[in-house]
C-alpha cells in the first residue's frame, strides 16, 4: 500500500488536553503527530468536524505545543475497551498559547 501523508508522523504516548465549544475539556493518549496533524486515543466519541484547541508534549520534560484544529475521522479503537481513534487536521500550532473566541 502507498503511504499518502504528506508529513512524516512520529509515535507519542504523552497525554493530549483538548476542548472545544461543543463539549467539556478531555484528554486523550496522543497516539502519533506531524506538523499538520495529530492521531489521538480517548474515551469519548468526538464528532466529526469538531473545532478542537488544546495542548500536548511531544517530549517529556519539555515545552508544551498549543494547537487549534478539526476533527477529520473517527473509529472505534482497535480493542473497544480503550474507546475511540480521531484523527485531527491542525489549522494552527504555537509553542505559546492559542486563544480561539
Amino acid at each position: 500500500m502507498q503511504e499518502r501523508r504528506k508529513f512524516r508522523r512520529s509515535a507519542s504516548k504523552e497525554t493530549a488536553s483538548l476542548e472545544s465549544k461543543e463539549g467539556p475539556k478531555q484528554e486523550g493518549r496522543l497516539m502519533d503527530v506531524s506538523s499538520s496533524g495529530m492521531r489521538i486515543l480517548s474515551d469519548v466519541n468526538i464528532k466529526t468536524g469538531s473545532h478542537l484547541s488544546g495542548k500536548f508534549k511531544i517530549i517529556p520534560n519539555s515545552g508544551h505545543f498549543y494547537v487549534s484544529g478539526e476533527v477529520v475521522w473517527v473509529q472505534p479503537a482497535k480493542d473497544p475497551s480503550q474507546g475511540y481513534e480521531a484523527g485531527i487536521k491542525f489549522n494552527k500550532v504555537s509553542t505559546i498559547p492559542i486563544y480561539t473566541s
